[in-house]
């Protein structure tokens, strides 16, 4: 679930119970982790440099880094218990630097401060020390290495994220682990030029598109073509498993477990866009997809009468939910929630058991979701073509949206001409010159079609527009790559502040031209 906003977006229950919101503490705690790990990749690098097999330790940061510094949702002793870890992997790196490189204690002279913690390691402990660092943290940088480092972190974070959902399928990509902890040891160095910053950034964000266009293809290579599918959202007496997140990978492994029993399953949030997949046709078990989580993603999870399985992703508060019925996979587990090993579902299966199930099914209009991949080309080429070589387009909007911005979405609707025509992704804006590709918020998918787009057209156009209405971590590098690549106008909703702060919002509007959104017939209008 992203939590984002344009100006005229209500409160949700994120603003409204503080979902979004960093505890002073937890940011104190995240800060040493943050800390140990690029001392990690300090060593990592050394190593490599000297010819050592680093992958082990570049797979333990990256899988932390994706786990963890990104989320606001897992208490803080449980994060104690990571920074134990990683601070014993660290030691550990450490000093096998120090027993097979010469001169190593010599060397380290580019390592501004070493991560010293006590044997006896506390919480109390951890705190005051989280609390210099975050103090000392930008002490001797100025505004803009400040707002470039903080960049680098993110794209870091979605790296991370992409980079390990890749590695789920089997897939260690080796050059891009590297990559990943070597841009983690950059943030070691204070004196470092702006442009080595700049060309980090470019880097990542490269390196970023292509490990989401690996996914897109693990994806079809694993659960087939996309079809446009309508899907249910309807319920039927019964046992019931509720799967939410992203992780397809989890939801095929739920799926054949309980193939054989009688559970129903239905997903939630952007695990929609499973129902349009061919692999998962196949599971009689696989009923339709249960709540919106729009605006009341807490209160779905509460009214559902089984057992919830929280995949990758699903950054949701657990604190103002029920205990015994929430599950995850992750390695690291929120508050109130049980963890799954191994893919040993069986306490999730007992718990959905054990619950009442629906007492009887509900019926509600389907959705469509996905799209039919064998027309999917023939109508951008018809697209792009009318845009780049005739005058029966004359404005092209790509509009990656989500439901909850009816207010918007409305709006953006009143202010299309006849010579417009919008490529929405999520958010059927029901336009007559439009093209509704309902892919519910999937990354890789987006990703691939973006590309097919800007492969057929001038980029550069004035008259090209991208409209992001979801602002999380995971697109700042899609913005950063349209920006690279000549786009004149993109255009993102204003970030929650756990995710940018308006500083850094400012910063990527000054330096990359990437605007904040307003109101679509201001946003509608080039910015050259």
């Amino acid at each position: 679930m992203q939590y984002n906003k344009f100006n005229n977006f209500e409160y949700d229950e994120c603003s409204a119970r503080g979902a979004c919101s960093v505890p002073p503490g937890l940011s104190a705690v995240q800060e040493v982790l943050k800390e140990t790990l690029k001392e990690c990749a300090y060593y990592i690098s050394k190593l490599k440099t000297a010819k050592f097999d680093t992958s082990k330790a570049e797979l333990f940061v990256i899988n932390i880094i994706a786990n963890t510094v990104s989320t606001t949702a897992y208490p803080e002793n449980q994060i104690l218990g990571l920074i134990k870890t990683s601070y014993s992997t660290l030691t550990n790196i450490r000093n096998m630097y120090r027993e097979n490189i010469e001169q190593s204690i010599q060397e380290e002279t580019d390592l501004p401060e070493s991560i010293q913690l006590s044997p006896d390691l506390n919480l109390n402990n951890i705190l005051l020390l989280g609390e210099k660092l975050l103090q000392n943290k930008y002490k001797n940088i100025n505004t803009e290495r400040k707002n470039y480092t903080e960049l680098i972190t993110l794209l870091i974070i979605s790296l991370s994220a992409n980079f390990s959902r890749l590695y789920e399928y089997g897939n260690f990509e080796k050059l891009a682990a590297e990559k990943i902890v070597d841009a983690l040891n950059i943030l070691n160095r204070n004196q470092i030029t702006l442009s080595r910053y700049e060309n980090t950034l470019t880097d990542l964000a490269i390196l970023d598109r292509e490990i989401k266009r690996k996914l897109y293809l693990t994806y079809k290579e694993h659960f087939g073509e996309i079809l446009r599918t309508e899907v249910s959202h309807s319920t039927e007496k019964g046992k019931a498993i509720l799967v939410s997140g992203s992780s397809l990978y989890d939801l095929k492994l739920l799926l054949e477990s309980i193939k054989d029993k009688n559970i129903d399953i239905y997903t939630h949030d952007d695990l929609i866009i499973a129902h349009a997949f061919e692999e998962f046709k196949q599971y009689k078990n696989l009923k339709g997809n249960f709540g919106t989580c729009n605006e009341k993603c807490i209160l779905d999870f509460a009214t559902f009468p089984g057992a919830v399985l929280l995949t990758e992703n699903s950054n949701i508060n657990t604190e103002y939910l029920y205990r015994g019925r929430l599950f995850t996979t992750s390695n690291i587990i929120p508050k109130g929630v049980i963890g799954i090993k191994n893919h040993d579902y069986t306490p999730l299966i007992n718990s959905a058991l054990e619950a009442k199930g629906f007492a009887k099914g509900q019926q509600r209009t389907p959705s469509s979701v996905g799209y039919n991949h064998f027309e999917l080309a023939d109508q951008l080429d018809e697209i792009t073509n009318k845009f780049s070589f005739s005058e029966d387009i004359s404005r092209l909007i790509i509009y990656i949206g989500e439901d909850n911005y009816h207010n918007y979405t409305q709006k953006l609707k009143k202010n299309l001409t006849k010579k417009d025509f919008l490529i929405s992704f999520n958010k059927n804006i029901n336009a007559e010159n439009s093209l509704y590709l309902n892919i519910s918020n999937n990354i890789p998918i987006t990703n691939e079609i973006i590309l097919r787009i800007i492969s057929k057209i001038n980029i550069s156009d004035n008259n090209l527009f991208f409209i992001y209405s979801k602002s999380d971590i995971s697109i700042i590098p899609d913005l950063i790559n349209l920006k690279k690549a000549g786009a004149k106008n993109v255009i993102v909703a204003k970030f929650v502040p756990n995710v940018i702060n308006p500083s850094l919002q400012k910063f990527l509007q000054k330096y990359y031209g990437i605007r904040s959104a307003t109101t679509p017939d201001i946003d509608l209008k080039s910015d050259n």
